[in-house]
């Protein structure tokens, strides 16, 4: 069995068909979806973007991009960590608008090796580069002078009109990765090694897109739209079809995943094998999931279980960071309503349990137990 994993970065999770988008055309990612296993609560470890290659710069230039900041080690290189898995060759493609032809000689190159593939990208955090016509598919046809926005400054604050166009023309990206997806798995098809390989679209990170008054990553806000990403895993011939694994995932979970359906070895890390979760083995694999970022002088870490979200901001740009948030889930799920003030007992509870990680990091990273 041969693996592929394609890990986009800025993937907003709520954009996709099979986590309840019902008016963008995702239909690759849907028949994915359906003949495999969606895992719903996914979440990142720390929020990393890609290196800055004038992608992801808006009209008022570029953006500071997050510092590597490893509470969990990413398996690939280029990721979070360095951690590598040899069996496994890495590429990176930055470019949405080339994405299938990029990736072409490394889907063909399968059909004549026994390796397995880690495509890290494309990036679809903006600037688009896509043509006009594309960029204005879900603009509403009665607006006339509305157009695209496929340049919008990062970190600005967009006002209610702006919002609905940068996430319509945010749709229109997103139609578009699906398709080149459409054109990655046909010619997987032509080539017969379709059914023959476990296919995995994932994410490195989410987009923000004005939910809470950004857009794009120029803060460590490890909201709901940054940090919760989509993970789509399609077996060899379609085994365990339609499943749906709703218990708490992160991205350091699916190298362990990838070693042990291969019998490889790896570093001892805090990921965990996702199979017990396929194959109903187990009903959780861990009892919350923990994120962190570090940008632009500011640093936030995140506690997420199965009934709560945990914001804790440990410094701000100016040293003034948020206060803590508190989100009740999954009722709340792009966190509007913060009941810290009226939950202090339980913010209070799982601020400690944060802290508590945070600290047995802490050490891991300077080799203590």
């Amino acid at each position: 069995m041969k693996v592929v994993v394609l890990q986009a970065s800025g993937l907003h999770l709520g954009f996709l068909g099979c986590y309840g988008n019902d008016w963008i055309a995702t239909p690759n990612l849907d028949r994915l979806a359906s003949e495999g296993i969606v895992f719903d609560q996914h979440y990142v470890a720390s929020l990393i973007l890609p290196s800055p290659s004038g992608r992801g710069a808006g009209s008022e230039g570029k953006p500071s991009r997050p510092e590597k900041y490893d509470p969990h080690p990413n398996p690939l290189p280029g990721g979070e960590g360095a951690m590598t898995l040899p069996q496994v060759t890495h590429h990176r493609i930055a470019n949405l608008e080339t994405f299938a032809h990029d990736c072409a000689p490394s889907i063909q190159k399968l059909v004549e090796t026994d390796g397995n593939l880690w495509i890290d990208g494309p990036d679809l955090t903006p600037p688009w580069k896509l043509p006009a016509d594309i960029l204005s598919s879900y603009l509403d046809d009665e607006e006339e002078e509305v157009e695209p926005w496929p340049d919008p400054p990062i970190g600005e604050t967009p006002d209610e009109f702006d919002v609905v166009r940068l996430q319509d023309t945010y749709a229109a990206a997103i139609t578009w990765f699906d398709a080149q997806l459409g054109v990655i798995f046909a010619e997987a098809k032509r080539l017969g090694i379709y059914d023959s390989v476990w296919w995995c679209v994932t994410a490195s990170s989410g987009l923000p897109l004005g939910e809470h008054g950004r857009i794009g990553i120029d803060r460590p806000w490890l909201h709901e739209e940054a940090v919760h990403v989509p993970m789509i895993w399609r077996l060899p011939s379609a085994a365990e079809a339609c499943a749906r694994v709703t218990a708490l995932t992160q991205t350091i979970d699916l190298l362990p995943s990838i070693a042990d359906r291969l019998g490889a070895n790896i570093a001892p890390s805090p990921g965990k094998s996702l199979w017990p979760l396929v194959r109903g083995e187990a009903d959780s694999i861990r009892e919350f999931a923990v994120s962190a970022a570090k940008l632009s002088g500011g640093e936030e870490w995140m506690l997420r279980t199965p009934t709560a979200a945990l914001i804790l901001p440990i410094s701000g740009p100016d040293d003034e960071p948020r206060k803590a948030q508190l989100y009740v889930k999954p009722d709340d799920r792009w966190e509007v309503n913060d009941v810290s003030s009226r939950q202090p007992e339980d913010t209070e509870s799982l601020e400690k349990i944060l802290r508590d990680c945070m600290n047995t990091q802490g050490a891991q990273a300077q080799g203590r137990p």
